[in-house]
């Protein structure tokens, strides 16, 4: 099921598909510069490896261009320039883990 943020900061746990290695899609506010990503369990307790792409279809097999986030560990990744949509940027995440749990933190662009 696919996510939208409406704020370019916002902290967010997402539930993933059902079935693990397939896709969520997450459109990021327009003004999102970078977005840190973190995998846990369905019960949102014990970290898990998770995978993240610029590129995918909502609920389908993550694709063979990803980045793969170690369990336990935080990824940051830069959205503002990359697989941008009309409402914003957007990112495919897949839990390892059946309805596995992600928290996304994104972070906005800072103006001068």
């Amino acid at each position: 099921m696919a996510v939208v943020f409406t704020a370019a900061r916002q902290i967010d746990r997402i539930v993933t598909d059902a079935a693990a290695g397939n896709v969520t899609k997450v459109t990021f506010h327009a003004n999102t510069r970078t977005v840190t990503i973190e995998g846990y369990d369905a019960a949102g307790t014990t970290a898990t490896a998770c995978k993240v792409a610029y590129a995918g279809t909502d609920g389908a097999a993550i694709g063979a261009d990803f980045y793969t986030i170690d369990a336990g560990a935080k990824l940051e990744i830069p959205v503002a320039g990359h697989a941008r949509e009309r409402d914003g940027a957007v990112l495919y995440i897949a839990s390892t883990v059946n309805s596995g749990i992600v928290e996304v933190e994104a972070s906005p662009i800072q103006s001068l």
